[in-house]
């Protein structure tokens, strides 16, 4: 499906402030061919919410793949949110990485420590999207993250990797879950609740609902069409939690 070939053109800058903002820049000018942009330094990369994200020059992906779906509505970008979180872990997997998870909403893991996060921007008219960018950070060759729950996967399978390679090979995976999304949707979100991080665990978390002053002790039930976080507590009472409203704990 033409619109979503981004691995026709891949576009390297050598420092940029957010991959992310050109692909947008590049939906509001009228473009309409799908493509990937790829720094090796981004002086303002962007994570939920406008946090703010920061890599090493050369040593990681820092990618936004940019497409123009049809008849994708504004409703409809929960769900290719989780296609872009199967998309990158699933990549992950082929290269051998252990023990990967879904952590709520964007992020990879492995194990407890994050190697990866994605970011879903769009621009809607009615309703409709009239194009969308995945931006995706992915720790490559970095191997030391200060103060910082982070890996790589060079610190995990002890090699170095080509980061053009990596982001050639990313894309044609990128391509290939959001053709899933846009042809078959159905097959998105059992694969995402199979390798969400803690689903069916008790687990200690801190919630907007008291400004984050205690832990409570919740399970990860479900991930809703809005894209919210349900959770059951040990006493029965059911929660969502949208982005920012919930913390989780590590040991």
């Amino acid at each position: 499906m033409k619109n979503f070939l981004f691995s026709n053109q891949i576009i390297y800058f050598s420092t940029l402030e957010s991959t992310n903002d050109l692909a947008l820049s590049f939906i509001s000018e009228g473009k309409t061919e799908p493509c990937v942009i790829y720094a090796g330094y981004q002086s303002k990369g962007r994570g939920q919410l406008n946090a703010t994200w920061h890599t090493k020059a050369g040593e990681n992906v820092t990618a936004s793949f940019l497409c123009f779906p049809t008849a994708l509505l504004a409703t409809d970008l929960p769900l290719w949110s989780m296609a872009s979180a199967v998309a990158v872990l699933e990549f992950l997997h082929q290269k051998g990485l252990p023990d990967l998870t879904i952590k709520w909403a964007n992020d990879i893991y492995v194990g407890e420590q994050k190697i990866a996060g994605m970011l879903l921007e769009s621009k809607i008219v009615q309703n409709k999207v009239r194009g969308l960018v995945l931006g995706v950070g992915l720790n490559v060759n970095s191997k030391k993250f200060d103060n910082l729950n982070a890996c790589s996967m060079a610190m995990l399978m002890q090699k170095e990797y080509a980061i053009a390679q990596m982001v050639q090979e990313l894309a044609e995976n990128v391509q290939k879950w959001f053709e899933i999304a846009q042809t078959k949707p159905a097959q998105i979100k059992p694969l995402y609740m199979q390798w969400l991080f803690r689903r069916n665990i008790f687990a200690q978390y801190l919630l907007a609902e008291d400004d984050f002053q205690k832990p409570y002790t919740l399970k990860i039930t479900d991930v809703n069409k809005q894209g919210a976080l349900c959770t059951i507590d040990e006493n029965g009472k059911e929660r969502t939690h949208e982005i920012k409203e919930i913390k989780f704990l590590f040991t």
